[in-house]
């Protein structure tokens, strides 16, 4: 029987993504940064905040609603609630009203479904009922603020678990992820731009793009990239003997079987000997 392998699109050997919580001004320079560079950034924004002056906010300057969709274009957007509440100390239907109404509010400005959530603060200590909820208010993936240090593809993707936030050990891990020989290895950073220009940190980050962007055989990606093509990968439709394979999901995806690259486009079939 033949032993299949996940492979990143195109057989790349591995996948970095990354966001970007609360929409502050300081977003504008590191987009700049990763178009410069290639990289791929998920950007979580609280739909209250947008357009606040620091005059207005007692804290940041925000992006634009106006600015948004040219700034984010090749990124993604994704909820961060309306006003950025601990959601465990709401009540349902607080924390529902919270999480759909950012949702609408944010499509009507980029003009596309939202499907990517952030818990504000993490999700707390348990409270799995708000993976729940983020699933039933139409998110499909949401991001947790704990790191784990590892290279794993969630098993649950509403509960979405990063490698290290943006001012840990992100060098020391690069290098471990590069060494690293799993085929479906992912670097998950996350953080907030305005720590940059908090911890005069600007050049920490463009150290960091500049390493990722040298590194040969890595898939740049949003979230949303990630989450579509592990989506469709665990979608794959396989004989029982191994030999044919139909993607009844969204994506082309790729994979190893004896040594040798396929790809298979959605909805098509394919048989390998």
């Amino acid at each position: 029987m033949n032993t299949i392998n996940f492979s990143w699109p195109e057989g790349k050997s591995g996948a970095l993504t990354s966001s970007w919580d609360d929409g502050v001004a300081s977003d504008r320079r590191l987009v700049e940064l990763f178009n410069k560079k290639g990289l791929k950034g998920s950007f979580y924004l609280s739909s209250a905040h947008i357009g606040k002056t620091e005059a207005q906010s007692g804290w940041k300057d925000y992006v634009t609603a106006e600015e948004m969709p040219t700034l984010y274009q090749g990124h993604e957007v994704g909820s961060h609630t309306v006003h950025h509440p601990y959601l465990w100390k709401l009540p349902l239907e607080a924390a529902r009203w919270e999480m759909v109404e950012d949702r609408r509010k944010l499509e009507e400005i980029m003009g596309c479904p939202i499907r990517g959530f952030v818990f504000p603060f993490g999700r707390g200590i348990g409270n799995i009922h708000l993976s729940t909820l983020a699933r039933d208010c139409g998110f499909r993936y949401a991001r947790l603020s704990t790191a784990a240090e590892g290279f794993e593809l969630p098993g649950d993707f509403l509960s979405w678990h990063v490698t290290t936030h943006c001012r840990g050990k992100t060098d020391e891990l690069w290098k471990k992820f590069v060494a690293h020989h799993h085929t479906d290895k992912l670097f998950y950073m996350w953080g907030h731009s305005y720590e940059f220009d908090d911890h005069q940190a600007w050049d920490s980050i463009e150290t960091f793009a500049e390493m990722a962007a040298a590194t040969p055989g890595i898939w740049h990606a949003t979230n949303r990239d990630i989450y579509a093509y592990v989506s469709a990968w665990r979608s794959l439709v396989c004989s029982v003997d191994m030999t044919s394979f139909s993607n009844t999901g969204g994506k082309t995806v790729w994979f190893t079987c004896k040594d040798k690259l396929y790809s298979i486009a959605p909805g098509e079939t394919l048989r390998v000997a």
